[in-house]
């Protein structure tokens, strides 16, 4: 069995049918988030690329991590005890998936299949 495959077809088939999520396109070079306001959200790249970096106060940019499709972000895996700006970029055309890492592991109230298998194997992707 192909686990990319399925991984791939699970997210596109999550991102239309669970109302809990949100599926946004990002163009090269745009912020898709910041971490500078704590929202527990956790996002799942569906294409494209992007890059966690760090802007300090002389405003000089530092690479922390790279992602590519499937990879998972979002404040909700980072502890922020800086002062310094962290934010995710496009670096190529993005297509992202936003949900609540709170709402995880709550029964989605649509009671789709797409939300039960994501808070069964949750700790698998990760």
């Amino acid at each position: 069995m192909n686990t990319q495959k399925t991984t791939i077809e699970f997210l596109k088939d999550f991102s239309i049918n669970c109302k809990l999520v949100q599926k946004k396109s990002f163009r090269k070079n745009e912020i898709i988030t910041t971490y500078i306001q704590k929202r527990n959200q956790v996002c799942i790249i569906l294409s494209g690329e992007a890059d966690l970096v760090r802007y300090d106060l002389n405003g000089n940019k530092s690479i922390i991590e790279h992602f590519s499709q499937n990879d998972i972000f979002g404040e909700a895996f980072y502890i922020v005890t800086t002062n310094n700006e962290l934010s995710v970029e496009a670096k190529k055309n993005c297509e992202v998936l936003f949900f609540i890492y709170d709402n995880i592991h709550q029964k989605c109230t649509q009671n789709c299949k797409f939300h039960s298998i994501l808070s069964e194997n949750f700790s698998n992707l990760i």
